[in-house]
């Protein structure tokens, strides 16, 4: 029997972490699960039509709208009848897609955690016993972010899976690809990865970039990624002047290539989960400075670096000019895709994991 999931996504469906990993999952699923899904946006027409080729229904709900958003969601799992609901999420604010589940009837309510911290821990504690009276089963992205989201409950680790192939090194698309960019064979091209949203801390990193740019003509910058930060980022760039060496791509799907003509990561998060993108950015051999507020979990490698954001501007500066380091660059990700998927970050692998947790709980012989 196939069984039916709906899988509810608690943050706006676009290119950020959660919704890729959700993504991935989808893409390397065999036919044995059946998927809906919910946003609580409006996804373009990436999303609209990768959940049509997947046969699965795409319901795009108003969250903010408490009341409203918790009748529609109740309507939706009454009258499709799922085996579970899987919500993906930070804090327990996702109450809400657990009480709608609860009044119509699904009796397995999933919550997957992706984050070490939230927007308001307050709410998050205030919400956390009507959180544990309705959550029925738990999963996380790592030890920390189950730790966070679930506190002394018992749950389960899905790894956030990566088709880390797709993400090797190659150094002739890194040449070609530097080449469109106009970097010169001795630029150094510092590279991030993420919405923009305060808690990506793109501010922090820009001031860091300062910094290296005084110093150093080489110098350059590339923030992959779009949000409602970008405009605030961009004007802080421009006071800089620091435009002509700071380049903005907005959202992209040819991520990889980029990662390929970048030298170092830096990756200043006030808190994550266990990111994805630092799993693909190891995968293509790179170094990697972040700060200590990501989980050390997240280093499959050896080829991060971790700092204090009390640190000072100095202490980042110094790291990245130690880090840069493109001898053996090819050897690196070679060797880091054996190391990512011995750690049990293949997407393969963990989809299949997946599968069977689902048959566990919904299925029970």
């Amino acid at each position: 029997m196939v069984m039916k999931i709906l899988v509810i996504n608690t943050v706006p469906t676009d290119k950020n972490g959660i919704t890729n990993v959700i993504i991935n999952y989808l893409n390397a699923m065999g036919n044995d699960v059946a998927f809906d899904y919910v946003a609580i946006n409006n996804p373009n027409a990436f999303y609209v039509n990768f959940f049509k080729e997947k046969g699965a229904a795409l319901y795009s709900l108003k969250r903010r709208n408490v009341l409203g958003y918790i009748g529609s969601l109740c309507k939706i799992i009454k009258k499709n009848k799922y085996d579970a609901i899987h919500v993906h999420g930070n804090s327990h604010t996702v109450v809400l897609e657990l009480l709608a589940a609860k009044l119509a009837g699904c009796k397995v309510r999933i919550v997957h955690a992706h984050s070490t911290g939230c927007n308001s821990v307050a709410l998050h504690k205030l919400l956390a016993g009507l959180f544990n009276s309705l959550c029925t089963d738990r999963l996380a992205c790592g030890e920390n972010a189950g730790k966070f989201m679930f506190g002394n409950k018992p749950f389960k680790i899905i790894n956030n899976g990566v088709d880390v192939e797709k993400f090797s090194f190659n150094n002739k698309a890194r040449e070609a690809f530097r080449v469109k960019l106009a970097l010169a064979e001795n630029d150094i091209l510092i590279g991030h990865v993420g919405y923009f949203m305060p808690v990506k801390n793109q501010s922090f990193l820009v001031d860091v970039f300062a910094e290296l740019a005084k110093n150093d003509s080489r110098y350059h910058l590339v923030l992959i990624g779009d949000g409602a930060m970008r405009t605030e980022i961009e004007q802080k760039v421009a006071c800089l002047e620091l435009t002509n060496k700071v380049t903005f791509t907005g959202n992209i799907d040819n991520v990889s290539e980029y990662l390929n003509a970048i030298d170092i990561i830096i990756m200043p998060s006030l808190y994550e989960g266990l990111p994805l993108t630092l799993v693909e950015q190891q995968a293509n051999g790179l170094q990697c400075v972040v700060s200590d507020t990501i989980t050390a979990e997240a280093d499959k490698t050896g080829n991060l670096r971790f700092l204090s954001l009390q640190a000072p501007i100095l202490d980042w500066v110094h790291t990245v000019e130690n880090s840069h380091c493109m001898q053996n660059r090819e050897l690196r990700s070679k060797n880091a895709i054996v190391a990512i998927e011995k750690a049990g970050y293949s997407i393969r692998k963990e989809a299949k994991k997946l599968v069977e947790y689902y048959e566990a709980i919904c299925c029970p012989k």
